[in-house]
Formats: C-alpha cells, sequence, structure tokens
C-alpha cells in the first residue's frame, strides 16, 4: 500500500497498482504535463521510450481488436507498477536502457536489449522513483532531454524524452548538436478504469 498523487497532490493510501504519471518541471515553460509512451526514435536511438510535451495528444498505441469499439480506451498511458496496464498476451514491462532511457518492452516478448537494468526503479511515497542501479548505472532521480521535432509528424515545437540521471545519457543530438537535459520529477496519480490499452508502441 502507498500514497498516490492525485492532481499533483499527495492524496490517501489506496490498494491499486495502476497509475499515470504527470511529469513535474517547475524550471520549464510547460509543467505539470502527462507522461505518455511512444515509439518515436528520438534522443534514444531506441523504440519504446516516454517523451513528455505541449501538443502531445496521448500515446502512441495498437490494438488488432474488431470492432474497435472492443478495444481499451488508448488515450492514457497507464502503468502497472513497473509495467504497463495492457491486454496484450504476456504484456508489456517497464525497463531502463543501456542509455537511460525509460523504455517499454516490445509486446509478446520477454527479452529485453543488452545492457537494460530491469531494477531500481518503481513507485515510492506517491513518485515513480530512480534509486540507481551498479555499474554505468550509477545516479539518482530523473531527467527530460530534448527530442528532435523533426521525429512528429505534424512537427511539435518542445518535446522531452525521459532518461535516468546516469552518466550515459545523451548530451547530443543525432546530428552532432549539443543540449541540455533537465531535472524532472515523476508524479503519480490514481488510475481507476480498466486496461489503459491493448498495447504501447
Amino acid at each position: 500500500m502507498s500514497k498516490r498523487c492525485v492532481n499533483g497532490q499527495l492524496g490517501p493510501s489506496v490498494t491499486s497498482s495502476l497509475f499515470t504519471i504527470t511529469v513535474s518541471a517547475p524550471q520549464l515553460l510547460e509543467d505539470q504535463l502527462p507522461l505518455e509512451a511512444s515509439g518515436v526514435v528520438g534522443a534514444a536511438g531506441i523504440w519504446g521510450g516516454f517523451i513528455v510535451g505541449p501538443g502531445i495528444t496521448g500515446p502512441q498505441t495498437f490494438c488488432p481488436l474488431t470492432p474497435a469499439s472492443s478495444c481499451p480506451p488508448g488515450i492514457q498511458t497507464v502503468f502497472d507498477g513497473t509495467s504497463m496496464d495492457v491486454q496484450v498476451p504476456g504484456g508489456q514491462a517497464v525497463y531502463i536502457a543501456a542509455n537511460g532511457a525509460l523504455s517499454i518492452s516490445t509486446p509478446h516478448s520477454a527479452l529485453f536489449p543488452p545492457g537494460s537494468l530491469l531494477s531500481g526503479f518503481g513507485p515510492s511515497g506517491g513518485e515513480f522513483v530512480y534509486t540507481g542501479g551498479p555499474g554505468t548505472f550509477a545516479g539518482s532521480g530523473w531527467i527530460g532531454c530534448p527530442v528532435p521535432v523533426q521525429d512528429f509528424s505534424p512537427p511539435l515545437n518542445f518535446i522531452l524524452q525521459i532518461f535516468a540521471n546516469i552518466s550515459t545519457h545523451p548530451t547530443r543530438s543525432a546530428s552532432g548538436v549539443p543540449f541540455v537535459c533537465e531535472d524532472v520529477t515523476l508524479l503519480l496519480d490514481l488510475y481507476t478504469g480498466g486496461f489503459g490499452a491493448w498495447q504501447y508502441d
């Protein structure tokens, strides 16, 4: 049982493990926006990251069911502890990639990319925390790093991808332009619906 952050406020203890995440970054112009699953290859160069920014209208999802009305809503990024709240057989787990990117596993697979971290993060005291890992995963907390806006169609103005605050996180764009990552806090918001999506991409 743990506390949950509801609308930015620490709420009563609940037994549900389901939650969405709001990104707190008071130093940025756009604060308190929802964290969304994204299959876009951005700063991480890895499929299945998490992004935040104005203009993002929801997560990237997929559902094969017919009729479409039988699919889960797919309009929010919903976590179940350190996994995703999905209907797809086998589920989808959350992990940290070798470069620090907070990531989602491929549907129908229990495999993770080489060098992934599967522990040292999760819900605690109203936040989704990172407490560190061995070797290059030493560190704590989260950062948001810019994603090239041209990766999106239509292009968006300002997007951050979430990384663990470790030494291997990106410091340059794919074209070699240096950028600065910002400290962020991931706040939990209680979710009381059914499956968040069939699967997240």
